[in-house]
């Protein structure tokens, strides 16, 4: 996802800011295949063949995708173009990382203050790895502060 989300939010920006449509045409092309793409649980997956348009990939699904690189993609789309709205598929990504998801476990734990790193497969079993990223808080900060106060102001 991490190569995707980026790609899809530096299209959407570039289109906004220099009003290309082209740009922003791929952008709608690409977030539609990737919400088609979701997982049942809100899902989104590690990697993709990008051609067939299908999933590659499933695991590991890092919460930094569900809370943040893919929300801030989606809601810069959602600006640029001012008509589709991917809420719903933003909630369901982040109802998945408080407890919604393949486990029914919150990867928040308030505990110790850490959003755990992904849940992954090892020898076919789902667990949560229990690491947290340092850029991880920061990334849902600039989403919040970016597009989240854009869409009530």
């Amino acid at each position: 996802v991490p190569a995707i989300s980026y790609a899809l939010h530096a299209l959407a920006q570039y289109g906004r800011v220099f009003a290309v449509r082209e740009a922003i045409s791929r952008a709608e092309d690409c977030a539609s295949t990737m919400a088609r793409l979701q997982g049942p649980e809100g899902q989104w997956w590690w990697s993709y063949r990008v051609r067939q348009g299908e999933v590659a990939v499933r695991y590991p699904v890092y919460s930094v995708s569900q809370d943040s690189s893919m929300p801030m993609a989606l809601e810069a789309l959602h600006l640029a173009t001012g008509h589709r709205n991917y809420a719903e598929n933003i909630t369901r990504g982040l109802n998945w990382v408080l407890g919604q998801n393949e486990l029914g476990t919150s990867l928040l734990d308030e505990g110790c203050g850490a959003t755990w790193q992904c849940i992954a497969q090892e020898s076919g079993e789902l667990q949560i790895v229990k690491e947290m990223q340092s850029y991880h808080p920061a990334r849902c900060l600039y989403w919040l502060a970016t597009y989240r106060l854009d869409a009530v102001s």
